[in-house]
């Protein structure tokens, strides 16, 4: 196995299982092969990441994708679970953000493709939106669907394209109680994998962003993921960022 001499992490943010793995590995292939015997081993996980243990903090992700939730388990993994912030480097090193803690909440900056915050959000028709972020495109559907992965399948096939590495589809609804809930599909076409994530970061903020886009006022939301859990985003015109639960679940030596 190529994985039995790694130290790895087992991380959930919000229900969206994620191995960490120490040390970086540079190579697509080894990656791509270390991500996909992982997958088969822990049938509840859905991402793989590495992280530096030399220099300064970075996150390489499986299919060089950029992962908010991922980002916060290595905020919890630099910082031993305690609170406090550090700057990390991600999507193949050449992006820097800033993670933290606080009151045991992890966080983490969600990378934009435009400054202008209300730019990376384009509308597609009055309830389908596309935002652009550095590393994932979303697209937002202001809707809620019964078969979650062949909905997500066929708007893949109508809006991505080939030049799009990892693509979100976010289907968002409120529901009689007031809840907004989130059904998010994320595709990372590098390494070939489609999940309906039980939770996902940059989807939040892709809402979020729609949100403040329409609005032109700063936003604050909480969103329930599929895993029943919460996560919550903050847009303004300085950016966007969010903050949740992370459980740190099994570390091998």
């Amino acid at each position: 196995m190529l994985t039995k001499d790694l130290k790895m992490t087992y991380y959930r943010p919000a229900g969206n299982d994620i191995m960490l793995v120490e040390g970086l590995v540079e190579k697509f292939s080894e990656r791509k092969a270390i991500n996909d015997e992982l997958l088969t081993v822990y049938p509840r996980l859905e991402q793989v990441g590495f992280v530096s243990t030399t220099g300064q903090p970075q996150l390489l992700m499986a299919g060089g994708e950029f992962c908010g939730n991922a980002s916060r388990c290595a905020a919890v993994y630099y910082l031993a679970g305690l609170d406090g912030r550090l700057d990390l480097r991600v999507c193949d090193g050449q992006k820097i953000i800033t993670v933290g803690i606080e009151h045991g909440q992890a966080w983490s900056e969600i990378l934009l493709l435009n400054p202008i915050v209300k730019a990376n959000v384009r509308p597609l028709s009055d309830t389908a939106f596309c935002v652009d972020m550095d590393g994932i495109t979303h697209y937002v559907f202001e809707e809620k669907v019964s078969n979650v992965k062949e909905e997500a399948q066929a708007r893949l096939d109508q809006w991505a394209d080939q030049s799009q590495n990892c693509v979100g589809i976010i289907f968002v609804s409120t529901d009689d109680k007031g809840e907004t809930a989130i059904q998010p599909v994320v595709y990372v076409r590098s390494i070939d994998t489609l999940f309906y994530e039980t939770a996902c970061g940059s989807g939040t903020v892709a809402v979020a962003l729609v949100q403040y886009f329409k609005s032109g006022q700063a936003v604050n939301m909480k969103l329930k993921q599929p895993s029943g859990q919460w996560i919550s985003a903050n847009v303004d015109e300085n950016g966007a960022k969010i903050i949740g639960n992370v459980d740190k679940l099994i570390q091998t030596v």
